[in-house]
């Protein structure tokens, strides 16, 4: 599970929020992972709205431990060579999984291990990036091809959603999305042209930059 592009220090993102929101409404009570937990910008917000929740972070680097050490029971530092969560225990209430998966080389057998980590009422809260969006058809245009190197797998919503239903046959609780990236992304989530990107989503949800869902086991 390679880590090319972690910033332990970015700001939240609008993707941050709306994961925390969902793990907040999908959690009746108990106990939430986030894998890949990073700077600890969803646990953060999590624990904002729901300060009652028992949290716990993941990741392969402990840089971002320190952030959130003051509102986590535990903290569990993960192999990079392969995507083994057994320190991390099990019965959970939520899992959150936020730009992760496509860092994998397996991630079926990836997302059937955090099934197998959550309660049999679990959810799982989970975001990959989506390739088909304007800011790459125009870097494109231009032969601007850019990828990261540590993405080994991408879905479009399109196949994001037959991953979901057809390959893991898990049971899709909400499929949802984030922004239409137009502007630079530093534009400040207040911004009026970020309300224009957010606007776009719901016209176009298939631009989104994320590809979000709320899972449960079939």
């Amino acid at each position: 599970m390679q880590t090319v592009h972690l910033d332990f220090e970015k700001a939240p993102k609008l993707y941050h929020s709306l994961i925390a929101e969902l793990a907040a409404e999908y959690t009746p009570a108990g106990k939430v992972l986030d894998i890949g937990s990073g700077g600890g910008q969803i646990l953060r917000e999590l624990h904002r709205l729901r300060p009652e929740l028992e949290l716990y972070a993941a990741d392969v680097q402990s840089h971002g431990f320190s952030k959130i050490e003051h509102i986590v029971s535990g903290t569990f530092l993960l192999s990079e060579d392969s995507f083994d969560i057994s320190a991390a225990g099990s019965g959970y209430d939520t899992i959150i999984l936020c730009h992760v998966l496509e860092h994998l080389n397996n991630p079926v057998d990836a997302v059937r291990k955090i099934f197998d980590a959550l309660k049999p009422t679990g959810r799982l809260v989970v975001a990959v990036p989506n390739p088909v969006n304007p800011a790459n058809f125009m870097k494109a245009a231009f032969r601007k091809y850019q990828a990261n190197q540590g993405h080994v797998m991408t879905w479009d919503r399109g196949h994001w959603l037959n991953f979901l239903t057809n390959i893991l046959k898990a049971k899709v609780i909400r499929l949802d999305h984030d922004e239409v990236f137009l502007f630079p992304r530093r534009t400040p989530v207040s911004s009026p042209l970020k309300k224009v990107e957010i606007g776009l989503s719901k016209l176009f949800p298939g631009w989104s930059f994320s590809n979000i869902a709320v899972l449960e086991k079939a």
